[in-house]
């Protein structure tokens, strides 16, 4: 069985790919994964490169999900380029997360969700809102905020300080 490697993880997710897992902690989940299945049966190797099985004579099988099914038809027509068995590819459903949306690594990398699919606690320092600020734009309010945004406005319409206080300097 494939498992993305580490310098492959690097690779495909750019400065994301500090936030997976190292590769001998997700091959140790395959494992444990795969081992009610009759585990012997199966190695776990380190995938090099996004299209490694078509070079590997030993893979026989290849699971994708529907987004992913053309890279396994990608593969076996290499593979029977190469004089190679083509895989039996087996096509999983998508599992969705509490919001109907798929799990996926990249939502639970960002924290949207855990990987059962539920939302991720926020915190509560994270949850609470900044201190003098609207609740509808996140901005300080109070009467020297909004003088500051009126001056904004204005020196917008006119396209010049010509008229303000400092230009009498």
């Amino acid at each position: 069985m494939g498992v993305t490697s580490d310098s492959l993880v690097k690779k495909l997710r750019g400065p994301r790919a500090r936030l997976v897992r190292p590769f001998a902690e997700r091959a140790a989940a395959v494992e444990r994964l795969v081992r009610p299945y009759g585990a012997q049966r199966v190695t776990v190797v380190a995938l090099e490169d996004p299209l490694a099985p078509v070079e590997r004579a030993e893979f026989d099988a290849i699971v994708v999900s529907k987004d992913t099914q053309h890279t396994a038809e990608t593969i076996n027509a290499r593979r029977q380029a190469r004089g190679l068995p083509s895989l039996k590819v087996v096509v999983v459903p998508l599992l969705l997360a509490y919001d109907g949306k798929p799990i996926s690594a990249t939502r639970i990398l960002l924290g949207e969700i855990d990987e059962a699919g539920k939302p991720v606690q926020k915190s509560i320092q994270a949850s609470r809102p900044r201190k003098n600020a609207s609740p509808k734009h996140g901005r300080p309010t109070g009467k020297k905020a909004a003088r500051k945004r009126a001056r904004g406005r204005s020196e917008a319409r006119t396209g010049s300080r010509a008229g303000g206080p400092r230009a009498r300097r």
